[in-house]
């Protein structure tokens, strides 16, 4: 039974990262296609490159940490967070046909709700495991110093409940951003002219007006991409210091990815 569970989570932490290396790969790929075709000015700079691959390393590193056994969340937490995030990127690209002028604030919106999703779905259900147990508490109370410390450990149960919370949301916000962003950049470089979102008067052209459309199409998702790069970092210097106060501990002993 404990190696039939053990070999679930490590397909779940297995599917995570893979899910972080496709997605990495994509916008790599997207940004390799752009340069070979002279697209993207930002990438094709000498700072923008360098600072693009940067970005997708912060990205696959919060793939990497969170799937380690003391990064706090559970493999299937971060499966699911995962499935929140790529369900985001999926409605936002099913949304770029229909609604294109609101596409971009749908974006945000879609990525509040993979967070709050994954944040959801990694909290257990307290009122049912304290109705599975009714005579703990009666219990409890018969022995003031047991109740004491039954309280304690429920309180410090709470507290990491709560950060196992806010590390699924920072993860779901994480692969919803990536998502996001890579649907957005597939849809508006190689989607039809009437995908586009108008970027405002200038071209004195019907043909140049719909080439500025489709080169400024992309500008609203780098605030996606930046959000999720703090929530990648956040993920990432908590793993670090973790690890660090876990080496610092007497008798400590460092554990393997899952």
């Amino acid at each position: 039974m404990r190696s039939a569970r053990r070999f679930a989570e490590s397909a779940a932490a297995w599917l995570v990262r893979l899910a972080g290396a496709v997605l990495a790969g994509g916008c790599a790929a997207i940004a390799g296609v752009g340069l070979v075709q002279g697209g993207d000015t930002f990438v094709r700079s000498a700072s923008g490159l360098p600072l693009y691959a940067a970005v997708l390393a912060a990205y696959l590193g919060a793939f990497l940490v969170v799937t380690r056994r003391d990064s706090g969340l559970p493999p299937r937490a971060a499966l699911t967070s995962v499935g929140f995030g790529l369900l985001a990127g999926g409605l936002f690209a099913a949304a770029v046909p229909v609604l294109p002028p609101v596409a971009a604030l749908l974006a945000f919106l879609l990525i509040a709700a993979a967070a709050g999703g994954a944040a959801w779905r990694a909290r257990p259900d307290e009122g049912r495991a304290a109705a599975a147990r009714p005579d703990e508490g009666r219990a409890a109370a018969a022995r003031p110093d047991e109740g004491r410390a039954a309280a304690a450990g429920a309180a410090a149960a709470r507290m990491g409940t709560e950060e196992t919370r806010a590390i699924a949301a920072l993860f779901g916000i994480v692969v919803a951003c990536q998502a996001v962003f890579l649907a957005a950049a597939v849809l508006y470089y190689y989607g039809p002219d009437s995908w586009m979102p108008y970027a405002g008067p200038g071209p004195l052209t019907p043909q140049a007006q719909l080439e500025q459309n489709r080169a400024e199409a992309i500008d609203p998702y780098v605030g996606p991409l930046f959000i999720g790069l703090i929530a990648a970092i956040v993920l990432i210097g908590r793993a670090v210091t973790a690890r660090r106060r876990a080496r610092a501990a007497p008798g400590s002993v460092a554990l393997p990815p899952a």
